[in-house]
């Protein structure tokens, strides 16, 4: 029984893992959105943008509304924060 615990946890943490890849690859090409965003000197945010991408993340999952939006909103707003930072 122990063992059954055991293993999905590990199955949890290869998962998370894979996630955390994904997540790092996303925000480097989110960085040279930046870049270019800087070079051709448009804004960072785009709020209608952002909402139209939430909403079709939204309306393609069967997890909970509430998360998927706290979700994005949370890795937009990182994508934003690294963009900022760009000099």
């Amino acid at each position: 029984m122990m063992q059954q615990l055991q293993d999905f946890r590990e199955q949890l943490n290869e998962l998370d893992d894979s996630l955390m890849k994904i997540l790092e690859k996303r925000l480097g090409v989110c960085r040279e959105i930046g870049e270019f965003k800087k070079s051709q000197g448009l804004e960072i945010f785009d709020a209608a943008r952002e909402e139209q991408i939430i909403n079709s993340k939204i309306e393609r999952s069967d997890l909970s509304p509430i998360f998927i939006g706290d979700l994005f909103r949370l890795i937009m707003n990182e994508s934003k924060r690294l963009q900022g930072e760009l000099k």
